[in-house]
């Protein structure tokens, strides 16, 4: 988890946390101006005098519906890693600008002290016991997420309750505590995990062909708020024969068959192998691509939401009727301008670079690994209509780790240094073990090899609705491998 250079009074007045959503002040003082997470457990830090501060390096995730096999409990993805390393950075700053009233216990602490823990231990005296014993914090904060669950299993709910929690570790209760009604992005959907296609290149024109109504065009968190909220129900952009963009995994040369289940795309990896994430844009214009593994950015192996991924930390793939191959954690050197990758490799969950890369370990606490997400861009803002310019924008215990380090060509490239637009798609391929592919969806399929794919049938309201049983994923064309090297912008 990183700190931000922010000082106490911007922080106060920027982050309402995680910058959106309704906020309730749970307590009988409650007024009708919004109150900041972030301002609120700051000011209950200061007014009892706590001197050490712990934050819960995982979000506690629960769905009132239906559970997903493949996302189990964790239905925010990625965002159960993210949110708490923005409250952890908050806090850090806040301390830094408290004149040294009070202190954030290491992230490292925290995840040491919770080994061999469960989410299922949140709340108990023990789990607090042990926190405050192993590093000496007398308050801790989480983060609780209620959410509906997947809508029609394509996306999943507008709207989560979002609970922001002070722990006094004194006496085990509950201070400071505050609510929100968090209403989710494009931007939080795709890095969550959920796949869909907002917007369609049609000759000349673009045009929002996933979306109902609204600002189709606009850009910026509100914005994007708005558009996720005005979905139209719809099947994985995968398995869309005409559709231009996609990834595929890739091991030993193949590709890896992959199953519907519960709506969502999988693939089976066991520990130890490596993989390659398979990329193209078939498409008639260039596009920018973001990349990220278990909410891992894959240039430069950092965690960072998509909103926040300067373009130069995105892919530029030209129009190909190839595929071209992403086959590791790619870094450039800022003096010499060597690219290397370290490969994708398949680890321990405690390994992944998702736990190692700020923070290291945890488990059980909503995990988002075994994602592979790619979200697809316009390049740039030309001839996107009404455009106001672009603003900066149960699980299996498997995750991606390092392997061996290669040097890499650095191709590719946008010569124009042209900046991001409008999020066009999002898509994920969950990747699980063969011992849970088999026992989620009762065929084993490990050393499958994609067979040919098939037309895509049309769609249609029935042929969106989430099957009772798993079902083969019937994948566009095959595109033609290029095996060059890795691209990776300058």
């Amino acid at each position: 988890m990183k700190s931000k250079s922010l000082c106490l009074a911007g922080l106060l007045l920027a982050l309402p946390l995680l910058i959106s959503g309704t906020t309730v002040a749970e307590t009988p003082e409650a007024t009708a101006v919004p109150v900041s997470p972030a301002e609120k457990i700051v000011q209950t830090i200061l007014d009892k005098g706590y001197k050490r501060i712990a934050v819960l390096p995982r979000v506690v995730s629960r769905t009132t519906g239906d559970e997903n096999r493949v996302t189990g409990k964790n239905t925010v993805g990625a965002l159960s890693l993210a949110w708490p390393d923005e409250l952890y950075s908050a806090l850090i700053d806040a301390a830094l600008a408290s004149n040294g009233k009070f202190v954030v216990v290491t992230d490292q602490q925290v995840l040491q002290a919770l080994n061999d823990k469960k989410s299922d231990d949140v709340g108990s005296e023990e789990m607090w016991k042990v926190i405050r014993e192993k590093t000496g914090a007398d308050f801790l904060a989480s983060i609780d997420v209620t959410d509906p669950g997947a809508i029609e299993g394509k996306t999943g709910a507008t709207e989560i309750k979002r609970v922001v929690n002070g722990v006094d570790l004194n006496n085990n209760s509950a201070v400071g505590r505050i609510s929100q009604m968090y209403k989710k992005s494009l931007s939080d959907g795709a890095y969550a995990g959920e796949s869909f296609i907002v917007r369609e290149w049609r000759g000349n024109r673009l045009e929002a062909t996933g979306l109902r109504g609204g600002k189709l065009f606009d850009v910026g968190g509100a914005a994007e708020k708005e558009q996720y909220a005005n979905l139209v129900p719809q099947e994985h952009p995968l398995l869309r024969s005409d559709y231009p963009y996609g990834i595929s995994i890739e091991v030993n040369g193949k590709p890896r068959a992959a199953k519907i289940i519960d709506g969502q795309f999988v693939v089976p990896l066991d520990f130890g192998e490596e993989y390659v994430v398979r990329v193209w844009n078939h498409g008639k214009r260039e596009v920018f691509m973001g990349l990220y593994i278990d909410g891992v950015n894959t240039i430069g192996a950092e965690r960072e939401k998509p909103e926040v991924t300067p373009t130069n930390r995105n892919w530029f793939l030209k129009p190909d009727p190839e595929s071209r191959k992403i086959s590791g954690w790619q870094k450039v050197d800022p003096k010499t301008r060597q690219a290397t990758y370290e490969k994708f490799v398949i680890v321990g969950a405690e390994d992944a670079v998702a736990h190692a890369t700020p923070h290291p370990g945890g488990d059980g606490f909503g995990d988002s690994l075994g994602l592979v997400t790619a979200m697809f861009y316009t390049y740039g803002t030309d001839d996107i209509p009404k455009s106001k310019g672009v603003a900066q924008i149960t699980h299996d215990t498997i995750g991606t780790g390092r392997g061996k380090k290669e040097v890499g060509g650095v191709s590719g490239f946008d010569p124009n240094a042209k900046q991001k637009g409008l999020l066009l798609s999002g898509m994920t391929i969950y990747y699980r073990s063969t011992q849970w592919f088999e026992k989620n969806s009762g065929t084993p399929a490990a050393a499958e090899v994609a067979a040919g794919p098939k037309p895509e049938t049309p769609t249609t309201v029935e042929a969106n609705k989430p099957s009772e049983k798993p079902k083969t994923a019937e994948k566009p064309a095959k595109p033609k491998v290029k095996d060059s090297e890795d691209d990776i912008p300058k």
